[in-house]
């Protein structure tokens, strides 16, 4: 274990939910530990206090180009911001923000076959359009 993780076992910053099982406490558990892990890896940090928000967003990044679906990286997003606000870092997380991004990949998978199909120019923005409002 890391430097990261062993503070952050040692000051136990993240809440149990009592509502929900065990199951639930150890996948929030390993989220953050991934996150911290792969903080110390990248950006050498020593303490916990000197995570940022540049920080988050590297290991958002990270998560996405790894392939991982847009609900696991809300997932993730869910458990970094309980531990954020635990440990009282200058750091915002949007798990929604992983919806956003599953409704533009959609998106854009649609307006691919369109093109595909040999819809263009002023046909494909109009039907781009409504399918945005849906």
């Amino acid at each position: 274990m890391g430097i990261l993780i062993d503070e952050f076992h040692r000051k136990r910053l993240l809440p149990r939910n009592r509502k929900n099982t065990n199951e639930w406490n150890r996948q929030n558990l390993r989220y953050v530990e991934r996150w911290l892990g792969y903080v110390e890896a990248e950006y050498r940090l020593q303490e916990i206090r000197q995570l940022r928000q540049k920080h988050y967003d590297a290991f958002v990044s990270f998560l996405a180009d790894s392939g991982l679906s847009p609900e696991t990286i809300r997932k993730y997003a869910l458990a970094a911001k309980k531990f954020v606000r635990t440990s009282r870092l200058p750091i915002r997380i949007n798990p929604e923000s992983a919806k956003k991004r599953k409704v533009n990949n959609r998106l854009e998978r649609i307006r691919k076959i369109l093109v595909d199909y040999g819809i263009e120019g002023d046909r494909l923005e109009r039907m781009s359009q409504d399918l945005n409002w849906l």
